[in-house]
């Protein structure tokens, strides 16, 4: 007996002396928690659901803290455990500019409206990227395109030297130094489809834009964002096509083809230790005309890149998708693709991509994405992979075996995972996939071995099952405390934190 107390004590320091390190860092070609791999396993919250189409959202008079507590909700409830969100949208709100065209301080009511929207992110265990520009900004409105209000004022920023400092000194770099020690906040993609704004497509850029500009814009993004989290927060670009970002396509046929953002590339517009890319975002629908992630190894389409590899926009959908009015430019109709979306997340993942984040707008009225088509997928891969998704709470769960008896410590679970862990309100789940039938007990024991609550159910079948509780009902104090699972044939204990 004397020996199992021991045993106790040892595991519990030990537990007790561990943090938990929940910062996604880069290995190689894949992202990591506490050294453990994790797939993102994600989705496109781009904006507000706003029936005016109001793409900007962050402080406006019509932010509203509801939708994203919502929003976040409904993610952790679909296995989320990413999302990308833009920050200034068409850029009619944010940045704000000074009578001379340099850029302002970020506002408290920009402040208060981002910080909401990331507390709720940390409180769903919820990784953030955060989208600063996109090509929007600098368009004026024409051929179906709103255009921004302040596009002159966006495109001085690209274009001057002197407005992109005021930019990254008085924008940017407050921003990320604001957010460094928040662990779920991500990083950054620093432009949305940048190469719409050199394109010049239907003149809406009217030529003032060129590649060399926006390639220095994004090297002096990245360098800022680097040197104020600390070298923390990752960076990235969201590619409107892999022909710009992949020397696959080098010499494909079109200005600017092939990688453009490689650190050689960004260094040679800003010489900087800190202008590079942490991992590299593609954009795939189904108009274009080159490889598909979903049939092909990420290695092939990014030859020679040691980074990881997301899908940052994915048609959210089933394919073929006959709502988006795209064309098809492959011959014979190579486009005409016939995949589940919830296939699609399970193949990028076997083809060594590092997550995909599929598309759906705030109204959802695009045709590209619905949210129920793309929850039914990271569900789907959250019970295919669930230590890919919740990575960290695998590695909490370490099945330690505190009492040992000759029953043995097999649970008869398959595998188990407890989140959000830590829970900013008291409020854990459980899922369990059981092998056999059997009673489960839920225990919570606070630091001194008390019992402070308590659950138990009888002949729970085999198969997945989901089970929840409520620190804050138990009348406990925020703290650590020590969650016991027990079946017939075996019980372990984990470190929760409320």
């Amino acid at each position: 007996m004397k020996k199992i107390v021991l045993l106790t004590l040892g595991i519990c320091t030990l537990l007790l002396n561990t943090t938990l390190a929940q910062r996604i860092t880069v290995n190689g070609n894949e992202f990591r928690v506490n050294n453990r791999k994790i797939f993102l396993n994600g989705i496109n919250s781009p904006w507000q659901n706003d029936p005016y189409y109001r793409i900007d959202f962050l402080d406006t008079d019509h932010f509203s803290l509801s939708f994203w507590q919502d929003e976040f909700l409904k993610m952790q409830n679909n296995k989320v455990n990413c999302v990308r969100i833009w920050v200034h949208g068409r850029g009619n709100n944010t940045p704000q500019y000074d009578n001379n065209g340099y850029v302002l301080s970020p506002s408290s009511r920009f402040y208060s409206h981002l910080d909401a929207v990331l507390n709720e992110a940390q409180k769903r265990n919820i990784y953030v990227i955060l989208t600063m520009w996109s090509f929007d900004m600098v368009l004026k409105a024409g051929n179906g395109q709103p255009g921004s209000t302040k596009y002159t004022l966006h495109r001085n920023v690209i274009r001057d030297t002197n407005k992109l400092t005021s930019y990254v000194d008085n924008f940017l770099g407050p921003v990320v130094a604001r957010y460094k020690n928040n662990p779920y906040v991500l990083g950054y993609d620093i432009i949305n489809e940048p190469e719409h704004m050199w394109e010049n497509q239907n003149n809406l850029v009217d030529g003032t834009i060129n590649r060399n500009n926006t390639i220095r814009f994004i090297a002096r993004c990245a360098a800022k964002i680097h040197t104020a989290s600390n070298y923390k927060n990752l960076t990235t670009v969201g590619s409107k096509w892999i022909i710009y970002n992949s020397s696959r396509y080098n010499n494909y046929g079109v200005n600017h083809d092939g990688d453009n953002y490689t650190g050689s590339a960004l260094k040679a517009q800003y010489n900087h230790g800190g202008a590079y890319l942490d991992f590299y975002s593609m954009h795939w629908y189904q108009w274009q005309s080159t490889g598909a992630p979903f049939g092909e190894q990420a290695s092939a389409l990014y030859p020679n890149v040691n980074k990881p590899i997301v899908i940052g926009e994915f048609p959210g959908t089933d394919l073929p998708n006959n709502t988006c009015g795209c064309t098809c430019t492959s011959p014979g109709g190579a486009c005409d693709f016939n995949v589940k979306l919830k296939d699609v997340y399970n193949k990028v993942k076997t083809n060594g991509f590092a997550g995909i984040t599929a598309w759906r707008n705030g109204t959802e009225d695009d045709g590209f994405g619905k949210s129920a088509k793309i929850y039914e997928a990271t569900r789907s891969f959250a019970n295919n992979f669930p230590n890919l998704v919740y990575p960290s709470l695998s590695a909490s769960n370490s099945r330690n075996q505190l009492f040992i008896d000759e029953r043995g410590t097999d649970l008869t679970v398959e595998n188990y995972v407890v989140y959000p862990n830590p829970s900013d309100d008291g409020y854990f789940n459980i899922e369990m996939n059981l092998k056999v039938e059997t009673a489960i007990s839920i225990q919570v024991f606070d630091g001194l071995g008390k019992l402070v609550f308590e659950n138990s159910y009888d002949e729970v079948s085999a198969g997945i099952h989901h089970f929840d509780f409520d620190l804050a009902e138990a009348n406990v104090s925020k703290g650590i405390y020590y969650l016991k699972l027990i079946t017939d044939n075996g019980h372990e204990i984990m470190k929760i934190v409320f």
